[in-house]
């Protein structure tokens, strides 16, 4: 017979409940359909014709009691069984999930042992269904034989646990060291260890203290087993991060039983360390997804200015490079240099909302341009202040202060000191010297050094006292650093 896995239908409105169902059951070896509430639930179960459904009872809309009613009235549909899920463990609950046609019922939270024995026995029981059920897995989660590692300096006493627990369906290896211990697991992991503490050369206790402090075995569970009955020898074992511990002469119902708690304590861990994973990677791909998306909006945005202004495109690119490095100078941390390089082409945005005849006029500007001129903080700060990106909002602080001074000589809103945003201090010397290198329609380019000494001891116009200090310090200490970049980024 073609071996098959079951395909089961998910009908659950909560998406952390439904991503740790999913995992339970994909780590058993079954397929799933995911639905969000009971009306493409129902769809997809006329559609889909799965093995068997999950239903929550408490569904927005229409109830998964209601969706099962509906289900079970349809000829195409009426054979698939329904397991109802539910949170509310009341009384008459179970009571109400049968009579609406339900053919399980399990509570929440699920724990993944009952969630897959009451599958499988659904599915076993099952003897209307159009394709037999049969995992594609030779050994599901739930069923696989499981590697146990003995350790024991006697043979004998390794021979006598291989015995009973091999009998149970269990692989062995046995070794007869600590240190022949160590080497087994590096080169085959297993999933239980079963160790004696008093051996020559490596103590049990002292494996167990490397296997716990090492990331790659430390989720591996650990029994003691000894003849040492004291409470401190205990006591000191699990101290080093055993798990259990079984006195000498073990008794197999004891054994036994211990085992299959530690093994479903792997499975609950591992089944946990996969679902934080599988959430680790969703997030950092969401993540990346949606830093991308802020990055293409700013670049879309800066790419408009430049059509406007070909210098202005030019002259973002440098401001870019000048204002992160100046940050990592500065020593600020990794997020803020890489918002600041992010942010900082933003600056000037507002000038998309200068008059063109005001914005390249070759000659100096009246008062009353000027005061035109100057609105373009405004301009960029309103057009960025609605952003949600942690850029978006840099941008509109840095389009809205790289004009005020530290002095308050500056404007719009003539603040100063401390009171300016950080990014808006950095980028305000960032901007002044751009704009002393490069030609405007008002000025020639000037040099690296004039443009340098202008900044540092001032020409009238532009002063030291404009910077904060501890800014104006950095650049002073690094101006040739500036100079590489102009000449780097220079398209001529």
């Amino acid at each position: 017979m073609e071996n098959k896995m079951a395909r089961i239908l998910i009908v659950e409105d909560n998406s952390t409940n439904m991503e740790l169902v999913t995992l339970m059951l994909e780590k058993a070896g079954h397929r799933v359909i995911q639905a969000q509430d009971a009306q493409v639930g129902m769809q997809k179960c006329r559609r889909e014709l799965p093995d068997l459904v999950l239903m929550d009872v408490q569904l927005p809309g229409m109830s998964g009691l209601e969706a099962t009613a509906v289900l079970k009235a349809n000829s195409a549909t009426q054979a698939i069984p329904i397991i109802a899920l539910t949170a509310q463990a009341m009384s008459g609950d179970k009571e109400r999930c049968l009579a609406a046609g339900c053919d399980g019922y399990l509570s929440k939270p699920l724990h993944y042992k009952i969630l897959w024995s009451t599958v499988a026995a659904q599915l076993l029981s099952s003897s209307k269904k159009a394709q037999p059920y049969h995992t594609d897995r030779t050994q599901s989660m739930g069923t696989k034989a499981r590697t146990i590692l003995i350790v024991d300096d006697e043979r004998l006493n390794c021979d006598l646990l291989e015995v009973m627990l091999r009998h149970e369906g269990y692989t062995t290896i046995s070794v007869t060291s600590g240190v022949a211990a160590l080497k087994s697991i590096e080169r085959h992991p297993p999933d239980l260890i079963l160790i004696d503490v008093m051996m020559p050369i490596m103590s049990g206790n002292e494996v167990v203290k490397k296997l716990k402090g090492d990331p790659k075995t430390k989720s591996i569970p650990v029994i003691i087993v000894t003849s040492l009955v004291s409470r401190a020898s205990k006591l000191e074992a699990l101290s080093y991060g055993a798990e259990e511990f079984l006195t000498k002469p073990v008794d197999r119902a004891e054994l036994l039983l211990r085992v299959r708690n530690m093994l479903r304590l792997k499975d609950y861990s591992d089944l946990l360390t996969d679902y934080n994973e599988t959430l680790e990677n969703r997030v950092q791909e969401r993540t990346h997804k949606l830093n991308s998306a802020y990055k293409e909006t700013i670049f879309t945005m800066v790419r408009a200015a430049g059509y406007k202004d070909r210098a202005t495109g030019d002259h973002v690119r440098r401001i870019a490079q000048y204002s992160s490095m100046l940050s990592q100078l500065m020593g600020l941390d990794k997020e803020f240099v890489e918002a600041i390089f992010n942010a900082s082409p933003m600056h000037d945005i507002g000038k998309i909302g200068i008059p063109d005849e005001i914005l390249f006029k070759p000659s100096a500007l009246t008062s009353k341009e000027w005061v035109i001129m100057k609105t373009h903080s405004l301009i960029g700060a309103e057009i960025l202040r609605n952003g949600d990106s942690p850029y978006a909002k840099m941008g509109a602080a840095i389009a809205l202060s790289h004009h005020e001074n530290w002095d308050g000589s500056g404007y719009p809103n003539g603040i100063s000191g401390q009171a300016i945003p950080l990014p808006a201090r950095i980028m305000s010397l960032c901007d002044v010297y751009d704009a002393l290198r490069s030609k405007r329609p008002y000025k020639s380019a000037f040099s690296h050094v004039k443009a340098v000494k202008i900044i540092v001891e001032g020409d009238g116009r532009t002063m030291p006292e404009h910077f904060d200090p501890a800014v104006l310090a950095v650049f002073s200490a690094h101006a040739d650093r500036f100079r590489d970049i102009y000449e780097d980024f220079d398209d001529k």
